[in-house]
């Protein structure tokens, strides 16, 4: 019996030296884990400090993991690698909304397709096929959707496409919240104003697929069409190893992992619907380890609107054989984020006074804005709006130029004393900068 417990013991501490991907862990190692801040410990709990090794059991009971990753023998201890934290949610560095389910018909009405390795990150050429056929409603929200919205859709980039072009009617019913207040508790709303801090949640999706299994979006669609939304975190990749991460948003999105641009339909001048009729499942090869992941999107049409991503530690067979959620291994999922925040990205208006004379001033949505002289004044964008430059300045003539996502749109000759309008294109990116100078 001595040498049994011994040679579990020996077998522990191998992994307490170094991140041992297929080695039992002890009981110290998984504290010091919690101390770095790998693992989050459940409340209450209390981790022994010793070298035995950490059970199932005990691994649910202290810490908050991807449990469907735990071993499903009875009484078969965890390797390390199965002993997976929760992704984590990243905090909006500034601007942030209430985040709701948003769910539409056609979302994933053409099914969920799996990439082979080599695509190119604009989709411009790739090989994919179609996963759980087209009844799975893991993947698919019906067969009758899919005839609704789309004929078959590319296995190769050269192919046709055939798709409908999706009408979208009123928001209000196309999506499904309910109010929702996020507890005390959430991480989430740590450091959010109480007015702030009361959220949207909803009801589960009347129809089915991964995009409306997961997506989110600011809960009264308020933000435009010109206006990148944004989710962040974290997660774990228990193996160095291909992993699939599933996406989709309405109508434009790019994926990042590390900060490196992994997949993106962005082109607002090229809007391809099959960004939300397709759930597109890419693989991705990671470390082991912690790995950041943002997804942006953004809506450039009135109506329903939605971005989601899934990670995935399944093989291709276990995805399209999946039948519900639980045979998912999920590493991540947008679905966290719905009664929680959305990040917001603000597109920029930026008033450039290059003039010696500071009497000027520029009225915008029915403020007025004093532009001091050699200064810049920062204002947030509203699509379709226009400005309206009052000048008094002891200088006869000033020049005026305005650049739009960084590339030159209108230039102005505008007197030294006068009231100028400027219109504001309705399709901004990134942002405006208006330049005034004698």
């Amino acid at each position: 019996m001595k040498r049994i417990l011994s040679l579990i013991l020996m077998i522990c501490g191998l992994a307490s030296a170094a991140y041992a991907q297929d080695r039992l862990v002890t009981h110290r190692f998984i504290r010091d884990k919690v101390t770095e801040g790998y693992f989050q410990q459940k409340t209450g709990t209390t981790i022994p400090l010793d070298d035995y090794c950490i059970n199932a059991t005990e691994a649910k009971t202290w810490l908050h993991l991807v449990e469907n990753m735990l071993p499903a023998e009875p009484g078969r201890m965890p390797w390390w690698s199965e002993l997976v934290p929760i992704p984590k949610v990243l905090p909006c560095n500034e601007y942030y909304d209430p985040a709701c389910q948003a769910d539409y018909e056609s979302y994933g009405a053409c099914g969920s397709w799996l990439y082979q390795p080599g695509f190119n990150v604009y989709f411009n050429s790739f090989n994919r096929q179609r996963l759980g056929g087209t009844t799975n409603p893991l993947w698919n929200p019906s067969a009758a959707l899919g005839a609704e919205y789309c004929a078959t859709p590319p296995v190769t980039q050269q192919s046709a496409m055939a798709l409908r072009s999706v009408v979208k009617s009123n928001l209000d019913s196309a999506l499904k919240m309910q109010p929702f207040p996020v507890p005390a508790s959430s991480p989430d709303s740590a450091g959010i104003p109480a007015s702030s801090a009361s959220t949207f949640a909803a009801t589960e999706s009347v129809w089915s697929g991964a995009l409306n299994r997961c997506g989110v979006w600011q809960c009264n669609n308020t933000v435009g069409t010109s206006v990148w939304m944004s989710i962040s975190g974290s997660f774990t990749a228990p193996v160095a190893k291909t992993y699939y991460i599933g996406v989709g948003a309405d109508n434009l999105f790019e994926l990042y992992i590390d900060g490196l641009l992994i997949a993106a339909m962005n082109n607002p001048d090229n809007v391809q619907e099959d960004a939300f009729l397709l759930w597109h499942i890419l693989p991705v090869t990671l470390t082991a380890g912690s790995h950041t992941i943002e997804l942006r999107a953004r809506n450039t049409q009135t109506g329903p609107a939605s971005l989601g991503c899934e990670v995935y530690n399944n093989t291709p067979s276990e995805l399209g054989n999946a039948a519900s959620e639980d045979d998912l291994k999920l590493l991540f999922t947008s679905q966290s984020y719905r009664g929680g925040s959305i990040c917001r990205t603000p597109v920029k208006i930026i008033l450039s006074n290059y003039t010696s004379d500071g009497n000027m001033s520029a009225e915008y949505g029915g403020i007025s804005y004093q532009m001091p002289a050699h200064e810049i004044v920062e204002l947030e964008y509203a699509p379709g709006n226009y400005f309206t430059l009052h000048t008094a300045t002891a200088f006869f003539e000033l020049y005026v130029n305005v650049y739009v996502d960084g590339a030159w749109y209108s230039s102005y000759l505008v007197n030294g004393t006068s009231s100028t309008h400027i219109p504001i294109p309705t399709n901004v990116n990134s942002g405006i900068t208006i330049e005034v100078s004698n």
